[in-house]
Formats: structure tokens, sequence, C-alpha cells
């Protein structure tokens, strides 16, 4: 199951999937996770997948570079 990291407060992160929430200790998670992270939980553990996370970063930096008017590499 993939998740995104919605928030992280109190040593708490609020993970998202299919329009559900869901809480977790930060302990629990990757050193490296911060908002907007996109996690596998392979049934043991949380897995940061840093390719799909990038991806999907780069995706949101091109959206918000065309409604402000600015010009990307494209």
């Amino acid at each position: 199951m993939k998740y995104t990291v919605d928030s992280i407060e109190e040593g708490k992160a609020v993970l998202e999937k299919n329009n559900e929430q869901v809480i977790i200790d930060i302990e629990k998670l990757p050193a490296n996770v911060r908002e907007g992270s996109i996690l596998q939980y392979d049934g043991d553990k949380f897995i940061f997948l840093t390719d799909e996370t990038n991806a999907r970063r780069e995706q949101i930096y091109k959206k918000q570079q065309r409604l402000f008017g600015q010009k990307t590499s494209d």
C-alpha cells in the first residue's frame, strides 16, 4: 500500500491513502521522510519511495510554474 505524508508535527505523521488518513508515530517512518513524501507499506515497515517522491515533486513544481506564468524547462 502506498501513502503520502500529509503533515508532520509533535512526533506524529498524518499519512493519506485514497482520501483516508492514518496517524503514525514518526519513529516508525524512515528518517528522511518529510511532507509530500511517498511511502510504501510492506506489512512490516514503511519504505521511502525516492523516485516516485521526486517525480511527484517535479510535477507539482512544473504546475506551479505554469500557474504563476513562469517558464519551465519542458
